[in-house]
């Protein structure tokens, strides 16, 4: 007899990465490109209660990235509200690229745990897994800023706290591509 175990979305593997062993708020907007930029309902906040509200927030993924952009926030949050102010903490460090990839030969910092490819290869999110939360805003955009400029091809853009980022298993609507997963490894970044 053979134990069949249902396999784990990419979906729920990342929010496991992301948010496992945390309280919190979890921000996951969304975005609908068929509405123009000022319009309401281009731009949709959805807040859930992490973890009470997990399944919730699966689901919420799930189903919208059916015909939405879906994004998250790797912060937790407070109380229902994106603003910096009400960040709780967050468990990684990140940075976005969106150019040309950089190599072993021209970065010196750690390699990431967690690799999200967002549309093309050289579009991706990288992840750092800390041992210990960090609760300070300034010391997060100071450690996702560092990254951010020791990385050639880095967006300069992507290091704010409440920065929200594509979700594996979803798909990228402005680029007409899947968002997947790329690269998994569990050793945390000790500081």
């Amino acid at each position: 007899m053979r134990l069949i175990v249902p396999a784990i979305s990419q979906v729920e593997e990342f929010l496991s990465f992301l948010y496992d062993g945390l309280e919190g708020y979890v921000y996951s907007p969304n975005k609908d490109l068929s509405k123009k930029p000022n319009e309401d309902g281009h731009w949709n906040q959805t807040f859930f209660k992490w973890p009470e509200e997990r399944q919730s927030l699966v689901d919420y993924i799930e189903v919208s990235a059916k015909s939405l952009d879906v994004y998250l926030a790797p912060a937790v949050f407070n109380k229902p509200d994106s603003h910096k102010e009400n960040i709780k903490c967050t468990k990684v460090l990140w940075v976005e690229l969106d150019e040309k990839l950089p190599t072993e030969d021209n970065t010196t910092v750690a390699k990431p745990n967690y690799i999200v490819q967002t549309s093309s290869e050289q579009h991706q999110h990288w992840y750092w897994k800390l041992d210990e939360p960090i609760s300070s805003v300034d010391n997060i955009e100071v450690f996702t800023r560092s990254l951010t400029y020791c990385i050639p091809g880095a967006d300069s853009s992507g290091w704010d706290a409440n920065q929200v980022l594509r979700i594996p298993g979803t798909y990228n609507f402005k680029r007409n591509t899947p968002v997947t997963f790329r690269k998994f490894r569990m050793l945390p970044l000790l500081f």
